[in-house]
């Protein structure tokens, strides 16, 4: 049975709690059979005004999301890629190790920021999502977090990052100096 509810005229967040029962278990259970039950429950929020309604399976508390996810993807990629510059200008002298693990991070961290926009692209859409996005994600986000917390466990055991990764000083002696 299809249940249409009225669109609420206030505007604010309302969530709702589904019970699926099945009755004839009262009257009906005395074997050690459960009987299988089938149902399909579809739940999707309105967005838009009275004309250009639109509905999508994201809850209202996901707003704004996509857009950080976004400035994620584009921050890391940025740094990444000006990680790599530096790593690829010094080809044929010393770069440090951290260096290395911070761009492999920041990597990572966009690797993970874009597969969940394709798993909540495909949220949005079918209400179920992209499992092999969202492991993905996942998987990198541990990635990620696992060599920022290597680099700050070396650091507070004793590691000493050279002065040419730290940076310090003013003007062309500063690490954004160093970049270009």
């Amino acid at each position: 049975r299809v249940v249409h509810m009225p669109r609420a005229r206030k505007v604010r967040n309302r969530y709702f709690y589904f019970i699926v029962d099945d009755c004839s278990l009262e009257r009906s259970f005395h074997d050690n059979k459960i009987p299988d039950m089938f149902y399909n429950i579809q739940v999707m929020n309105g967005r838009g005004g009275k004309m250009d309604m639109t509905f999508e399976h994201l809850p209202a508390d996901e707003d704004g999301i996509g857009f950080l996810l976004l400035l994620n993807l584009l921050l890391s990629g940025l740094l990444t890629l000006l990680l790599f510059y530096r790593l690829a200008k010094s080809i044929g002298g010393d770069v440090h190790v951290a260096v290395v693990v911070v761009m492999a991070a920041c990597a990572c961290n966009g690797l993970s920021a874009l597969c969940e926009l394709v798993h909540r692209q495909s949220f949005s859409s079918n209400g179920v999502g992209s499992f092999s996005a969202d492991c993905l994600s996942s998987h990198f986000e541990a990635l990620s977090d696992s060599m920022v917390s290597l680099i700050l466990l070396s650091i507070g055991a004793g590691w000493t990052l050279p002065a040419d990764v730290v940076g310090g000083g003013l003007g062309k002696d500063a690490v954004v100096g160093k970049f270009f």
